[in-house]
């Protein structure tokens, strides 16, 4: 059975614990009374209490009352067993109960919950408390208990009870408690331990087993030669199992006659006694050797730990630790040696100091090191150089102390050494690196500013220190904040906060009164520098003169002014433009339509043949007065931000359609055809400016017709964009063309395809523009394909929003689409009427100019 005390069992190894301590203490209870009882009402040899200490203390349960009344409980039938009357059997099982219970409590507060028989101050105390306070208890008790019956218990009776449990409780009780919770149990052998163990306690057993199995000599003397031996070799467990090996042996061979404690005159109950007497002073002289030793056994340990944790430093160590002897010469190395110099420890103990050093560092060193000779220092540390086993130089720095002797002289030298090669080497290239940026910064037209952790400028490159008047001296006096013409703004008070991580950065602009009295305007960029914590060390920043720049703002912010002054004035002239355009264009119009009209009625008038050669001049010439008109008023209120859209839901086939009819004429004019080809997946109803539409298209094929000779104009309309939200429809003709150089210009104002194509075909150029102008008010875009010779494209495209046309018919509506899918798919030609015309023309002249003319 194993309980240890730090042990956390579950419910079922605590149950079996608990019926497994009930069921030891039963058995050994009835043993001690069956056995050793003898007349007297009291055993010789009681362990059972012994037993339940040991296995309470090691039990790591805090309630240790229910094992007590449950063996109390066992111990009372044990007792009724005996022979014992029930009132007897009551006594003796409460007197025990008490006596496990004082046992414990007295224990655990003087010793700890964690008895440690390795200790011999525990020992001791398990001496005093476990085998004399609680017997005497007990003892007592149940004298008191026994009286109550009327009798009284006899003085010889009370010391068998107090023997018999002091005993027990010295001897076993320290067994148990080793043997159930020692950490280095016989339950840990290997291999050896197994040999040796079985070789110690097999001799000693067997030794045991002579001594008690005759009685004529008196031999016990050999046993203790045994317990010593085991103890010195096994320690605490060792003389605890062989003093438990002997107990087991010898408690038997006297219960069965034989033994030499059979030499003394007495009974069996009086020889029991002898025995455990016996025990007691062997186990406590082996248990007391076993306890110092094992004491020295820890501080060896303990030694032998810290020698090697030295050792261990002493070799990971990266500086070499030395000792030297009074002449100079190497006692002691560290492995860093090898590391630092290239040469084996081995090779290098017992050699001079000086074989190392170069001549100069030698030279440099010995009359420093005669101080620390004389006594004149007591430590000193040098810089010197060195040669490595492969030639090489190294920079070291040797850190040296004194050892004297007792009288005194000086002994040697004890140190370190550091190799400061590459920290040399870091702090020159440090060196030259502020050099550096010393330099730069003197020379930088930009200046270069540092400040300390609370915020104060300690430095200011020249260029900027000269720039206001400071010196150097100044500077670190906190003068440059002394230049700033506001020094209290909640700017400058800023300056210096914000600064959260690394890579925060403040720019603020100051202004600086120089010694000579000039303003100058700088702006200031600085960051914090953070050390390894990311704690503020100190600030550093640039300067840059800013006084020319903000001059320029300042002229730049006058100068908008003006400008914006000027558009003032442009934009109200542009707007009486408008209005003037616009007004004259409504007068100029009323008498244009005036001079029309009565040109139309002396047309239809008898006129001869050069009369009315002059009224159509006057016509045609009054019809395109009237169209300039009409485009100037319309770019006039696109500029002017007068005309508005008005977007309603119409027919797009019916509208191109109609825009076709219209068209018809002037293309027969030029015997040209007139096509309409319209996609079948166009919706048949849309919402936008149908007026502006047709305006839009009007323009185009007008344009189409004019510079096309010969061929055909093509009206397509069609779906565009990837979700079909678009829709394009194009003008084709087969004309003249536009050189490419031109076709950026095109959509400009009084903007056309070749200088004298005015003259050549007539127009101001104002119809394209317009077109431009009105299709990106409708959201759209217009483009340009073409080529001199083939013919252009005009593309409109435009968003399209469906709708359901309410305000129309079904029949109509019906009628329209028969007549467009009468057409073909690809190509529907609307009308070809140039042939038609020409015949219509030559028989009757006079009506066909009268109806072209309408």
């Amino acid at each position: 059975m194993n309980i240890e005390a730090r042990s956390a069992p579950t419910d079922g190894k605590r149950v079996a614990i608990f019926i497994g301590i009930i069921a030891a203490f039963g058995i050994l209870s009835a043993a001690g009374l069956w056995l050793t009882r003898g007349d007297s009402n009291f055993s010789a040899l009681w362990i059972s209490n012994a037993f339940l200490v040991a296995a309470l203390l090691r039990y790591n349960g805090r309630v240790f009352i229910p094992h007590i009344l449950a063996c109390a409980v066992v111990g009372f039938g044990v007792a009724i067993g005996a022979g014992d009357s029930w009132l007897e059997a009551l006594f003796f099982s409460i007197a025990n109960a008490v006596e496990v219970g004082v046992a414990i409590v007295l224990i655990r507060r003087i010793c700890g919950a964690d008895l440690n028989f390795a200790n011999l101050g525990n020992l001791i105390w398990f001496a005093v408390l476990g085998g004399l306070a609680a017997p005497l208890v007990s003892a007592g008790l149940a004298s008191v208990l026994f009286s109550l019956t009327g009798g009284s218990v006899p003085l010889i009776e009370w010391a068998d009870w107090l023997v018999a449990h002091s005993l027990g409780m010295l001897i076993f009780a320290p067994i148990f408690s080793i043997l159930l919770g020692n950490s280095n149990g016989i339950h840990q052998w290997n291999k050896k331990v197994d040999l040796e163990y079985f070789l110690i306690f097999g001799i000693g057993g067997l030794l045991t087993v002579f001594v008690f199995s005759q009685t004529s000599y008196p031999f016990l003397f050999m046993i203790s030669l045994f317990v010593l031996i085991t103890a010195v070799r096994k320690g605490i467990v060792g003389a605890s199992v062989s003093v438990a090996i002997i107990a087991i042996i010898a408690i038997a061979g006297t219960l069965s006659g034989s033994g030499p404690v059979h030499l003394v005159d007495g009974d069996l109950h009086d020889n029991i006694f002898i025995v455990q007497i016996f025990l007691l002073f062997t186990f406590a002289s082996s248990l007391s050797f076993a306890s110092i030793l094992e004491e020295q056994n820890v501080l060896q340990r303990e030694l032998r730990a810290g020698r090697d944790q030295t050792q261990s430093i002493f070799d990971s160590m990266r500086d070499v630790v030395f000792r030297t002897d009074a002449s100079g010469r190497w006692l002691l190395l560290n492995p860093a040696w090898e590391a630092i110099t290239g040469y084996a420890v081995e090779q290098s103990l017992g050699l001079p100091v000086t074989k190392f050093l170069t001549k100069e560092s030698l030279q440099q060193s010995s009359a420093e090191y005669a101080k620390l000779m004389s006594g004149q220092v007591q430590t000193l540390t040098l810089n010197q150089t060195f040669l490595r086993a492969d030639g090489k130089e190294r920079h070291i720095e040797t850190l040296l102390e004194a050892v004297r002797d007792e009288d005194g002289q000086f002994a040697g030298a004890t140190g370190n050494i550091r190799d400061v090669t590459e920290a040399r080497a870091a702090s020159h290239a440090l060196e030259k690196s502020e050099a550096r940026f010393r330099r730069l910064a003197e020379s930088s037209p930009v200046g270069f500013f540092q400040a300390d952790a609370a915020g104060k400028v300690f430095y200011v490159s020249k260029t900027w220190r000269d720039r206001v008047g400071l010196s150097e001296a100044d500077v670190i006096k906190n003068g440059w904040m002394g230049t700033l013409k506001d020094e209290t703004s909640p700017e400058m008070k800023e300056a210096f906060t914000g600064f959260n991580k690394r890579g925060d950065r403040r720019e603020r602009e100051a202004c600086h009164t120089t010694a000579d009295g000039e303003e100058i305007w700088v702006r200031t960029v600085n960051q914090a520098e953070f050390d390894i914590d990311d704690n503020i060390i100190g600030y550093v920043g640039v300067i840059v003169d800013i006084t020319e720049q903000r001059k320029a703002i300042e002229q730049l912010r006058d100068r908008q002014d003006e400008l914006r002054e000027s558009r003032d004035i442009a934009e109200a002239a542009t707007e009486a433009k408008a209005s003037f355009l616009a007004n004259m264009s409504h007068e100029i119009r009323t008498p244009m339509n005036g001079v029309l009209g009565f040109a139309e009625m002396l047309r239809q008038s008898q006129l001869d043949e050069q009369q009315a050669k002059y009224v159509e001049l006057i016509q045609e010439s009054g019809t395109v007065m009237m169209a300039l008109l009409n485009d100037i008023l319309d770019i006039s209120k696109i500029d002017a931000g007068l005309l508005v859209l008005s977007a309603e839901p119409f027919e797009l086939s019916h509208l191109l359609k109609s825009t076709c009819n219209m068209m018809l004429t002037a293309a027969g004019n030029r015997n040209l055809a007139l096509k309409l080809d319209y996609a079948d997946d166009l919706p048949k109803c849309i919402i936008h400016d149908k007026l502006r539409l047709r305006q839009i298209l009007t323009n185009l094929i007008g344009n189409a017709i004019k510079f096309t000779k010969a061929g055909s104009i093509t009206l397509k309309a069609e779906i565009s964009g990837d979700d079909d939200s678009k829709f394009k429809i194009s003008v084709i003709d087969t004309g003249i063309g536009i050189p490419e150089d031109r076709q950026r210009l095109i959509f400009d104002e009084f903007v056309q395809a070749e200088h004298d194509t005015d003259r050549a075909y007539g127009g101001t150029g104002l119809g394209l523009a317009i077109s431009r102008k009105l299709v990106r008010m409708m959201g759209g875009n217009i483009s340009l394909e073409s080529r001199p010779g083939v013919g252009s494209t005009f593309c409109v495209e435009l968003p399209m929003e469906e709708c359901v046309d309410l305000g129309r018919d079904e029949a109509p509506r019906v009628k329209i689409d028969n007549e467009l899918t009468e057409l073909p798919a690809v190509n529907r030609t609307i009308f070809c009427w140039s042939k038609i015309m020409k015949l219509i023309a030559c028989l009757r002249p006079r009506c066909w100019s009268a109806w072209a003319a309408q």
